[in-house]
């Protein structure tokens, strides 16, 4: 019994990653709690990338390659946080299959029956995207930090900078708003982004 999920993450890092030299595997992005967990226990947080263009699924071949004989876990996030994405049986097998051939516990951190029954008392659906910003840097913003500052600057809308998560020049978008506040936030993503690519051609024309 722990104090919600903080909690569970805190004891099994604490159990799992104690011992001197320890290392976990982490999906990046991934949640930061489990990255604050291992570095308050001393154990060294080692990043598996998911891939967004094959549905977020795990790294394999990076996990397999990064893991030695001090790795003490791997976590498992699914439904994913922050990508939302739920794995498909399929690949799920591949990485308990990952994780034997290693000799490595997994840390499976899955609220299957708790998300289905919130969606079945959920008005809108309380789900998030991540936007891909890296080939499309407009005018003055250097990464998704200053997207993210200057797009609450001038149209007073919030994302969260995807380096925050692990994943530079990415941001994530929350949809747990109603319906007509999202229209009015993405006309104003829309038109932030128009207006920087046209001081982009603007600039372009004055050299």
């Amino acid at each position: 019994m722990t104090v919600a999920g903080t909690g569970a993450i805190w004891t099994i890092t604490t159990v799992l990653g104690g011992s001197l030299g320890a290392n976990i595997l982490l999906p990046r992005p991934g949640f930061a709690p489990y990255e604050a967990a291992c570095k308050l226990v001393g154990a060294e947080p080692r990043f598996y990338d998911l891939l967004p263009h094959n549905g977020w699924e795990a790294d394999l071949a990076g996990m397999r390659g990064m893991a030695d004989g001090g790795t003490a876990a791997i976590v498992v996030i699914n439904p994913n946080n922050p990508c939302g994405t739920v794995y498909s049986a399929h690949h799920l097998l591949h990485i308990a299959e990952t994780a034997r051939d290693l000799g490595i516990p997994v840390i499976a951190d899955e609220v299957r029956t708790a998300t289905q029954m919130l969606l079945n008392v959920t008005s809108g659906p309380a789900s998030i995207i991540q936007v891909e910003i890296n080939t499309a840097l407009l005018f003055g913003v250097a990464n998704d930090m200053d997207f993210a500052r200057e797009l609450i600057k001038e149209e007073s809308v919030l994302v969260l900078p995807g380096s925050v998560l692990g994943m530079m020049n990415w941001i994530r978008i929350f949809f747990g708003a109603p319906l007509d506040l999202l229209m009015e936030a993405c006309d104003r993503i829309e038109a932030f982004c128009d207006r920087r690519a046209g001081q982009v051609k603007l600039r372009k024309l004055e050299k």
